[in-house]
């Protein structure tokens, strides 16, 4: 798997304890004071700051300082069970102020692990550190976009309220593990991104990530009912609305809005972004300030070409409709008859999605919205105004 950046928790504790005797005598004298014994100190007694910490393999890691470092201590813990103890048992400096590690051991896929240890310059300034990270993905899986719906909304199911929640679909082009990678956009940042569990998954599987859990309230008692993460083999667990018997379906543990009308929802693994989709209102202008950077920074991957989809049939409620991949199939066969898979790009534009509803009635109906299914061609029409 491509180096992945994983968030840094880190303690600052400064080690330098500057002992100097100032000895100030202040003696009157009208308006004025006169000092004498100052002793002013000189050098650099700056704490080392982490800039980050990256995983590049099962057993080796980089971690990059603000500052050249002279000493470096570490060992790493299993989360859960920190008595399982793996050694760093080698320390390299490498370019700039990064010290390459490498652990005694080789870490497991998926599994939660943190790293302590501490680290000094030549002054002897120390910081000491705490980083949580995930065991490396040796064998990770591919995935694409398929299908997103961002509106949420109450429907009748079996006499009762349930709602029907925000969702991403996406399709396994390689099989592999599911660990390291993210569902998130950029209008909600990393608050509310979904980190798929260590889950080994098939090529050509469908899968369905509902991006909030709903709750049981007094008008909706039904509505936590069947919110299963089907991380085995039996794909019918899961049985709340939405779900997909023939599909595996994962639920987000967040429970407020995701998605907002204008957004960009993407698929990657902490530091390289795989797939997007980009959509907005007709009425959009401009990202704000605090987006902007990162709208930019994204949409210069060239995962996206030209304007984005125009999203103005989708509103609140409108479950009845989503955002549906129409070149799935190309991409298929374009991924097979790459040689390095592990630099296919998949490329996006508006004319690749649909806006696509429920559409007649009875026999004759045809299904919109299809999590764990094959997409829906049934492009959303708006009725004409009389």
């Amino acid at each position: 798997m491509k180096k992945f950046t994983q968030s840094v928790f880190k303690t600052l504790l400064p080690s330098a304890a500057i002992v100097s005797s100032v000895l100030m005598v202040i003696t009157p004298s009208g308006c004025h004071s006169v000092t004498e014994g100052v002793t002013f100190l000189e050098g650099d007694f700056s704490t080392p700051q982490i800039s980050s910490f990256t995983l590049t393999g099962t057993e080796s890691a980089e971690i990059a300082f603000s500052k050249e470092i002279s000493q470096i201590n570490a060992d790493i813990f299993r989360k859960y069970n920190p008595e399982e103890k793996i050694s760093a048992s080698e320390f390299t400096k490498a370019e700039g102020n990064c010290i390459r590690i490498r652990f005694s051991e080789k870490t497991k896929t998926g599994c939660a692990y943190v790293m302590e240890g501490s680290a000094a310059d030549g002054s002897g300034n120390s910081v000491t550190f705490s980083i949580p990270f995930t065991g490396w993905n040796e064998n990770p899986a591919v995935l694409v976009l398929n299908e997103v719906r961002n509106s949420y909304g109450t429907v009748k199911e079996n006499g009762s309220s349930v709602h029907k929640t925000e969702f991403a679909e996406v399709f396994v082009l390689k099989g592999g593990n599911l660990s390291g990678l993210e569902i998130c956009s950029l209008c909600d940042g990393e608050e509310k991104k979904y980190v798929f569990p260590p889950v080994e998954v098939s090529q050509g599987e469908y899968i369905t990530v509902h991006m909030r859990t709903p709750e049981n309230t007094a008008s909706c008692p039904d509505d936590g009912k069947g919110t299963v993460n089907e991380t085995g083999t039996d794909l019918s667990l899961s049985t709340h609305i939405d779900s997909c018997d023939r599909a595996r379906d994962f639920w987000a543990e967040n429970t407020k809005t995701v998605f907002a009308d204008t957004d960009i929802i993407m698929i990657r693994d902490g530091s390289k972004i795989y797939d997007c989709l980009y959509y907005a209102k007709s009425s959009f202008e401009g990202w704000k300030e605090k987006q902007a950077p990162e709208a930019e920074k994204i949409l210069n991957c060239r995962l996206w070409e030209g304007e984005p989809v125009c999203s103005d049939a989708i509103t609140t409620a409108a479950t009845g409709r989503s955002f549906s991949r129409q070149n799935l199939k190309e991409i298929k066969k374009a991924f097979s008859e790459e040689e390095n898979k592990s630099e296919f790009t998949v490329r996006n534009s508006r004319n690749r999605w649909l806006i696509t509803a429920d559409s007649g009635s009875g026999k004759n109906k045809v299904t919109g919205v299809t999590p764990g299914y094959e997409n829906s061609s049934s492009e959303y029409r708006a009725r004409a105004k009389n």
